[in-house]
């Protein structure tokens, strides 16, 4: 009883000192939206709110059916919430999302199933916000959520930004729960007698974040007592820092004749070229997320944009993610990118094992071991299975773009276009060879270049690191 009321007491205390210490006035009437998909952490930062919130302030849930998993999966989630809530007396403000809808939005926006579904979640979050004209919304994200972030963008190759992880505070999202450990929320469940839901997709150890929590974080444990502390304090420090930083890309933009507006934005070339590198990359993604929000831009783009100073000449042009960069007349502009890579371009998001269409392929998926294997056929009688070690779903299968390029075996990068001209692939084969790209690290390189259904040779990357700072492509 003791040991019950000393975490009651510390998780409780702790989450209301992080609430205030967020700028949440407890005397005021305010009214506070949680985010609750029935999970352990979720639930856990319901049931602390309920027990600490004055009687002046309202408190309003929302949860999410993405319906991405089997029906009985998610209806059990969402009625399992709503049930608590009745249970508590708390009005629950249910929203369904219609089934391949998360699908349709990862087509659209080229992104993966994962980040498709927080797109929509937080609109979600955001046309509950406004319905219920609420003052905040608490999000559920803990300690190890944050750890794991910052060991997913370190090991994709994030930078000092990236790598301060999840923000506490972001517009009127709260996370109450960050400095929370996972392990401290399952003893408050259980001292206060209350049960939660599993999500059996969080052991599919195919997916990045699940390799890192299964695999990766008990070997340190075991290996590095002492470590899980010092990732999270170096996330802190990087956070602090990264205020530092953006204050000054900010204080930059006037200098650097930054402009924007409904066509994209630009700025004056040489003027930004004198800016040190670390605010010039800050001005370059302040950019990108202007002209295509949330969009996953590879870093060589975000490079060769902030060396685009005097080192190229007007003219110079480049694109990436749907996002087209031109130097011309002293300025740099971006602006959507509206070209088209060939005519019979083709892509599909690929998250799991089945069977998937795109263009003339048709494609099986299935696991074999630390391997996927693909099964390719198309109307022209070529198929063939390709085995691919150490990819990890989401991963999209499509055509090639013109820019597209690949990592070779000594670190640096050849064009697409190069390898199908040392494989004399021409004629209308040329548009049928498929890419395999990779969506589950920050960079989303590609992972191989398919040729052994046309008659040619397969390309696959062997997993080797890419330099920090891209050289120029092989041509």
């Amino acid at each position: 009883m003791e040991e019950n009321n000393k975490i009651l007491a510390d998780v409780e205390g702790g989450f209301r000192a992080r609430l205030e210490s967020f700028g949440l006035d407890f005397s005021l009437p305010l009214k506070i939206g949680a985010a609750v998909s029935g999970g352990a952490d979720s639930i856990a930062m319901l049931t602390v709110l309920f027990h600490i919130l004055p009687k002046n302030m309202e408190l309003h849930v929302v949860t999410v059916n993405h319906n991405i998993r089997p029906a009985e999966e998610t209806e059990g989630d969402a009625g399992f919430v709503q049930s608590y809530c009745e249970k508590l007396g708390v009005d629950c403000f249910r929203v369904d999302i219609p089934r391949g809808k998360v699908d349709e939005t990862a087509r659209a926006f080229g992104c993966g199933m994962e980040d498709a579904a927080r797109r929509l979640r937080y609109g979600a979050f955001a046309d509950f916000k406004k319905m219920f004209a609420l003052d905040y919304v608490c999000l559920a994200h803990n300690m190890n959520d944050q750890i794991e972030t910052v060991l997913m963008r370190f090991l994709s190759g994030g930078d000092s930004a990236s790598l301060s992880g999840i923000p506490p505070v972001r517009d009127f999202f709260l996370r109450p729960m960050i400095g929370i450990s996972r392990g401290d929320i399952e003893k408050y469940l259980s001292a206060r007698g209350v049960d939660f839901r599993t999500d059996m997709t969080n052991f599919d150890t195919s997916m990045l974040r699940n390799k890192i929590r299964h695999k990766i974080i008990p070997m340190l444990d075991t290996e590095f007592p002492g470590w899980r502390g010092s990732v999270y304090s170096l996330s802190n420090k990087l956070r602090e820092d990264s205020v530092v930083v953006e204050g000054v890309a900010a204080s930059s933009l006037e200098k650097i004749l930054f402009e924007s507006g409904e066509s994209g934005c630009s700025f004056d070339s040489e003027a930004f070229s004198r800016l040190d590198m670390a605010i010039r990359r800050r001005v370059v993604y302040r950019a990108l997320n202007l002209v295509g929000p949330g969009a996953r831009v590879p870093y060589r783009f975000v490079d060769s944009i902030c060396r685009a100073g005097p080192g190229k000449m007007d003219g110079w042009r480049d694109n990436a993610a749907g996002i087209s960069v031109e130097k011309k007349c002293g300025r740099i502009f971006l602006c959507k990118y509206s070209g088209q890579a060939t005519e019979s371009g083709f892509s599909v998001i690929i998250d799991g094992p089945g069977h998937w269409s795109a263009g003339p392929w048709e494609v099986s998926v299935f696991r074999s071991g630390d391997s996927v294997s693909l099964g390719l056929s198309c109307g022209f009688g070529a198929e063939n299975v390709i085995s691919m070690p150490n990819l990890c779903f989401p991963f999209m299968f499509r055509s090639r773009q013109i820019d597209d390029s690949i990592l070779t075996s000594d670190g640096r990068f050849r064009a697409v276009s190069k390898i199908l001209d040392d494989w004399k692939c021409g004629g209308g084969k040329r548009d049928l060879v498929p890419v395999v790209q990779e969506l589950s690290t920050v960079d989303q390189m590609l992972y191989a270049v398919l040729g052994s259904p046309l008659g040619f040779r397969d390309w696959i990357v062997k997993k080797v690191s890419a330099p920090a700072v891209l050289p120029g492509f092989e041509n």
